[in-house]
């Protein structure tokens, strides 16, 4: 997966379902929090599942006002393991989020992109989840360090 969208730069604003049944700015929802997107490969195997499934247990340590966790999938995506409930799982079906973040699905994997509280892109991962630059663990320490940088 390629990212036409990179590390300084503010992540595009995009639409996202709330509890409603309504749509919210993802700039409203994420303003002053710190954002990790997970953007799932279009071809989900287990060790896609297990780092998601690791991603949910690592977010459980970030300070709950924080920092907020989006997962983009297709709503074929198969069997998602039980989730923390701080991880909100979005179907993106029409791939309009992807597309309005500027992911590009040529190689079929996924990818995790992380801003600071202004929504700058601080750190962008593509690849194999094994292959990444930041692996889930990492997020906690990531979390404070950027909190540090923005406060």
């Amino acid at each position: 997966m390629t990212i036409g969208t990179a590390q300084g730069e503010v992540l595009p604003d995009f639409t996202l379902p709330d509890t409603h049944g309504t749509s919210v700015s993802s700039r409203s929802y994420y303003m002053r929090r710190i954002m990790i997107v997970g953007a799932m490969p279009s071809t989900v195997d287990t060790d896609w599942m297990h780092w998601l499934k690791q991603l949910s247990g690592d977010v459980e340590s970030i300070p709950e006002p924080d920092a907020v966790c989006l997962v983009l999938t297709a709503s074929d995506c198969p069997d998602l393991p039980d989730l923390n409930p701080r991880v909100k799982v979005l179907f993106d079906d029409d791939f309009a989020a992807r597309t309005k973040l500027n992911l590009q699905s040529d190689s079929g994997e996924g990818c995790l992109i992380v801003t600071n509280r202004h929504g700058l892109i601080y750190h962008v991962s593509t690849g194999r989840p094994h292959d990444a630059g930041m692996n889930p663990r990492d997020l906690p320490e990531w979390v404070e360090f950027i909190a540090c940088r923005c406060s």
